[in-house]
């Protein structure tokens, strides 16, 4: 999934063209900071310091966008969090690509509720989550590829929930709570490596990151839009390291969309160039709501979920994209809630494709048919 990541986000588009929008979260109040990375603009400010915390203004596409980080159901700010981890934490990532200066530090949530969080959240009825929100404003109109970053130097690891607002907060669509804030140091209350998050990552580039997100925005040119995200804290363990978010920074680059059918050209370039032979020469023979590989879901859902329009089974786990519906919960073989883009969606060591609580655990061929559920490790 890289390549389609990149081939989308390095498109060209015409009037929207111009400096993108790559923006570093960096602590102004921890290990000597701020420590920007290089080729991005800073978001500079303490930690939990409120008056840090304000709208600031960067040049991009042409114009001046606004940002504004905000925690909406919390006022305290022991919950508004501008990390930066020292040397010895550093140490455990792998700077081949010296984007070191970008994922030592991160703006965040602490959710306990004795740092002024509302406490741990399953991400359905257990608990209320506790949000933190990225307000962009002055977005000329056009879609966006949106790339964020999610680790932590240290150890706290949390899986997350993004929501997506493109009329300034009023209404949300809910992209999933298959996200994933990873660690690259061993260790931790809980342990990545013992708890089903999977274990440290540790490079060799932020991009190489299971954690790291991709979705596209469809910016009107008039609302703002508004990044909503809640850690599922707790989830892997009841201790700190599973209690706190964030997200060391973001880009935005505009994807050009010719034919006006809201598939950018190069998403649709992919399916194109697929298949030499069959009848789909040009974009304007892409059509969002066809299905090219067959996999149950559509070109305009594969855009939006991140899985490859040209590969039935992105992940290579055994399942059909169009299955893996990423709720999180089994239903059945055809809605499995596992999440397309990670084959082991668990972190339990088996592929998705293997598991089915639907069948019995064969104890002659555990291997092939062990009854698990692929969404609980």
């Amino acid at each position: 999934m890289q390549l389609l990541l990149v081939l989308l986000s390095s498109t060209v588009c015409g009037t929207l063209c111009g400096q993108n929008l790559l923006i570093d979260f960096s602590s102004t109040t921890q290990d000597g900071g701020p420590a920007s990375q290089a080729g991005y603009q800073s978001y500079n400010a303490g930690h939990e310091v409120t008056a840090d915390f304000i709208t600031r203004s960067y040049s991009a596409f042409g114009t001046t966008i606004d940002i504004t980080p905000d925690w909406p159901n919390t006022t305290d700010n022991r919950a508004q969090q501008m990390i930066d981890r020292g040397g010895g934490n550093d140490a455990n990532w792998d700077n081949a690509n010296t984007d070191l200066n970008l994922v030592t530090d991160w703006l965040g949530i602490d959710t306990r509720t004795g740092n002024g969080g509302n406490g741990n959240w399953d991400g359905v009825t257990g608990g209320t989550p506790t949000f933190m929100t990225l307000t962009v404003a002055n977005l000329p109109a056009g879609t966006y590829g949106w790339t964020s970053y999610h680790h932590d130097t240290e150890n706290v690891h949390t899986n997350f929930q993004i929501e997506l607002s493109t009329d300034g907060g009023n209404s949300f669509v809910n992209l999933g709570q298959d996200f994933y804030m990873s660690d690259s140091s061993p260790g931790g209350s809980p342990d990545s490596g013992t708890d089903g998050g999977g274990g440290v990552l540790v490079g060799p580039d932020a991009d190489s990151l299971a954690s790291t997100v991709n979705f596209t925005i469809d910016a009107t040119g008039v609302d703002e839009v508004v990044i909503r995200f809640a850690p599922l804290s707790g989830a892997l363990g009841n201790a700190v390291h599973n209690q706190l978010w964030g997200i060391n920074g973001f880009e935005m680059s505009p994807l050009s969309d010719a034919d006006e059918d809201d598939l950018p050209d190069s998403f649709e370039s992919l399916i194109v160039d697929a298949n030499p032979t069959d009848a789909i020469e040009t974009i304007e023979d892409v059509l969002p709501g066809e299905d090219f590989d067959n996999d149950g879901s559509s070109n305009a859902e594969e855009l939006t979920r991140g899985t490859s329009p040209v590969e039935a089974d992105s992940d290579d786990d055994g399942l059909l994209d169009g299955a893996e519906d990423g709720g999180g919960s089994w239903v059945n073989t055809d809605q499995t809630g596992s999440n397309p883009l990670n084959a082991d969606s668990d972190g339990d060591g088996l592929l998705d494709g293997i598991e089915n609580p639907d069948l019995p655990h064969d104890s002659d061929n555990p291997a092939t048919q062990p009854g698990t559920n692929p969404n609980e490790a």
